[in-house]
């Protein structure tokens, strides 16, 4: 039996939105930029936080203030005061929500909030798939992300925590740890393969759209602890029936297999570990799709894309900039992605 809150979309959906009510009330700033980045990318979070979020701006700011008039330094992250003083310069600006649009077959998003993501090691030269967990540097097993936690316990015989995503880009986004306080790097085992799999089988009963996406190191992972990113949408541009990938005529931009099988999809998976290939994954119910990539950081990519990770290889496309987001064609983002391509 599947625990409460992934027992029906519905229940997901209450317990995701009322655990951000709950997070609005938390004096960290790191949590109101949670709930604020939440809203702006959902319309009913947005309906039912969006007064608070507004007295909360001018809470966090009364207190900053009145920190910095007796000469102290404040208790806050550098990374959530750098983010919290753009939503003040943007003010009421800061609150809009996300737009979307298609653009070919391409789904692209204008995400204010996410551009002011760290960009952690997501924005590094990585090389290799595989390097040693760092107790030392940021991972999900910190004391201060435990409010950022939307539920933990057992999961399918194992343990795991589900984090609201911080910038989200796709409906419910979080992040699925298993075994948090073993200190798994951000290295892809064939046990854990077979167990999000089954996760993923099991969840999509009660929740059909919900699907598991997996960032290898150098493919646009930001954290070096083994974690995986849930979300709840429709197809994505990449299950698009068209492409040769899902039986039909057109090229995708980026080499994609779909695998039904999980153990065949394993031995694609291991083969990029033997040939130290960089990829990303997409698990469905009943599939997995792999994109091959090459690695992050060695390609100079256009201005609107500033990383790759699995969201964008599936053709989601976020933008930070409304110029750009308005201009963008569908054959610019095709030329863009096939930049990634490995050699």
């Amino acid at each position: 039996m599947l625990p409460a809150p992934l027992a029906s979309a519905q229940a997901l959906r209450d317990q995701f939105v009322d655990g951000l009510q709950r997070l609005l009330e938390q004096p960290a700033l790191g949590a109101y930029i949670l709930v604020c980045a939440n809203a702006t990318f959902d319309e009913e979070v947005m309906a039912r936080c969006g007064i608070r979020l507004r007295e909360r701006l001018r809470d966090h700011l009364s207190g900053l203030r009145d920190v910095l008039a007796q000469g102290r330094e404040p208790e806050v992250a550098a990374d959530d005061l750098q983010v919290f003083l753009r939503l003040l310069a943007l003010d009421e600006a800061g609150l809009v929500p996300r737009e979307t649009h298609r653009v070919g077959p391409w789904q692209v998003q204008f995400n204010l909030l996410r551009a002011f993501r760290p960009q952690r090691a997501s924005g590094q030269v990585i090389r290799e798939l595989s390097r040693p967990f760092e107790a030392q540097k940021f991972h999900f097993d910190k004391p201060f992300l435990r409010q950022e936690v939307f539920w933990e316990g057992a999961l399918l015989g194992r343990a795991v925590q589900l984090l609201y995503n911080k910038f989200p880009f796709a409906r419910y986004h979080g992040l699925l740890v298993p075994e948090v306080t073993a200190g798994h790097p951000q290295l892809l085992t064939e046990t854990m393969h077979h167990y999000i799999w089954q996760v993923t089988g099991a969840l999509a009963d009660n929740i059909p759209e919900i699907g598991i996406g997996y960032n290898a190191l150098g493919a646009g992972a930001s954290v070096n602890h083994l974690h995986f990113q849930t979300f709840v949408e429709a197809r994505l541009p990449l299950e698009q029936m068209g492409w040769q990938h899902m039986g039909g005529a057109q090229d995708y931009p980026l080499v994609v297999e779909h695998h039904a099988d999980v153990q065949g999809a394993w031995a694609a998976i291991e083969a990029r570990h033997r040939e130290g290939m960089p990829y990303n994954l997409i698990y469905r119910a009943g599939g997995c799709y792999l994109v091959q990539r090459g690695w992050q950081g060695e390609v100079v990519l256009p201005q609107w894309l500033p990383t790759l990770t699995w969201y964008e290889a599936a053709g989601g496309i976020t933008c930070f900039n409304r110029a750009q987001f308005e201009a963008l064609e569908a054959d610019e983002v095709t030329a863009a992605l096939a930049l990634l391509n490995a050699d």
